[in-house]
């Protein structure tokens, strides 16, 4: 009997989780173009954003190869209440100090750091709680159901971020993630399974040694293995590709281009548009392009990107200026979506599968390890000159970077 997304509807536990998953995609992407929009708003400091961004990513960068051992003997249910319920408070306090005009940036960098520890522990406990809600074999169906739902809910939520921040200020975006927070504990801790937990008679202790065996031997491997080095590197540099435009996209739009939030949430919708459809063509391009040349043009278009950005405020007609963000964003989007799936194929083809659990942490660190480091050296040199030519001469040496990969030989074999 053939199962479809409506047999995996009828499971309550998951169906319930599905639609608080949904709430809460919704306002964490409605909060991320708030946030930004306050975070410049208050500092108008450049490098201050350039350091939330990186701060951003250390909790994920440090914490992701451990969280899932450090959970393993803990109620899934427990940990994702207790960490949505931690960040409703944390974001009721920063709206409460916003409205009162208490709100120091510091204190702001703080909490960032604080939500992004929590989420550092409930992401692995999602995916956990995900497949407790389904039985083995409506996995695929249930898995695809809600990606495709969490994408959705990302775009309709960053979409409706600009025009919330135009009607009632960013107040109402702090105002719909605290309350998106709250919705998703009070309905997760209303669903009763029975939770998996294999690991019961297993110390925390030993999984977290057990996960630094697992990086140290993975890490030996990938040394030895070059082609699967360079398809790490390669999946770093193409993080690292976005990092200007993350670090300074308040500050280049409100700055630079005198845009409104309108103009961030449609920048943003862009990419992610780009994206799903780029993710998509990619097999259908893989078979015309081979995957070197496919590179080489993601590089070029990921560096011309950043160029564009340094051009477009020189541009006088405010219409050309936003279609040609928009139109760049929306390109950038599908190059990124290619990129990833390239990367994250050619990695699992190229590894053994008796080395794929031990590669890939190491994997998954090298890919996001650089973001952080490039994020404070272009805050610190924000605080020097403009961000334009920051733009600019980044978007040079980014293509610079790839020509040059594009004569190793190992990249043949990607």
């Amino acid at each position: 009997m053939k199962i479809g997304y409506r047999d995996v509807w009828k499971l309550k536990a998951y169906r319930w989780n599905l639609i608080a998953g949904m709430i809460g995609r919704l306002g964490d992407s409605i909060d991320m173009i708030g946030f930004s929009w306050m975070m410049y708003g208050l500092t108008k400091s450049t490098l201050y954003t350039a350091i939330v961004f990186g701060v951003n990513m250390l909790p994920t960068i440090i914490l992701q190869p451990f969280a899932g051992a450090m959970i393993e003997r803990i109620s899934k249910k427990k940990i994702i209440v207790l960490c949505d319920s931690a960040r409703f408070v944390l974001t009721t306090f920063v709206l409460f100090l916003y409205m009162c005009d208490m709100l120091n940036p510091v204190f702001l960098l703080f909490v960032t750091f604080l939500n992004n520890l929590f989420e550092a522990f409930r992401m692995p406990a999602g995916t956990c709680f995900l497949a407790d809600t389904l039985p083995q074999d409506m996995y695929e169906q249930g898995v695809s159901l809600n990606q495709s739902t969490s994408r959705t809910c990302e775009l309709i939520g960053t979409g409706l971020a600009g025009v919330i921040i135009a009607g009632v200020g960013v107040k109402g975006t702090l105002f719909c993630d605290l309350l998106a927070f709250l919705i998703c504990a009070l309905m997760i801790s209303r669903i009763h399974l029975t939770e998996s937990n294999v690991a019961d008679n297993v110390p925390i202790k030993q999984h977290i040694k057990s996960t630094m065996i697992q990086m140290k031997e993975g890490l030996h491997y990938m040394m030895r293995k070059r082609v699967v080095l360079i398809i790490a590197i390669t999946a770093s540099l193409l993080n690292v590709g976005l990092v200007p435009l993350n670090s300074f996209e308040a500050a280049y739009v409100q700055g630079a281009l005198n845009g409104s939030a309108i103009l961030l949430s449609g920048l943003s919708v862009s990419i992610s548009c780009g994206g799903i459809i780029g993710a998509f063509l990619y097999p259908y391009l893989h078979e015309k392009i081979s995957n070197k040349w496919m590179l080489l043009s993601i590089g070029v278009i990921l560096g011309g990107y950043n160029i564009i950005l340094a051009a477009l405020p020189y541009v006088e007609n405010r219409m050309w200026i936003w279609i040609g963000l928009l139109g760049s964003s929306f390109l950038l989007g599908i190059t990124a979506g290619c990129g990833n799936v390239l990367a994250s194929s050619s990695f699992m083809m190229h590894v053994e599968k008796e080395y794929l659990a031990r590669a890939s942490a190491i994997f998954s660190a090298v890919a996001c390890a650089f973001m952080p480091v490039v994020s404070f050296v272009v805050g610190a040199i924000s605080k020097i000159t403009d961000i334009l030519p920051i733009f600019f001469v980044f978007g040079i040496i980014f293509i610079l970077l790839f020509i040059y990969m594009f004569r190793i030989k190992e990249m043949d074999e990607i």
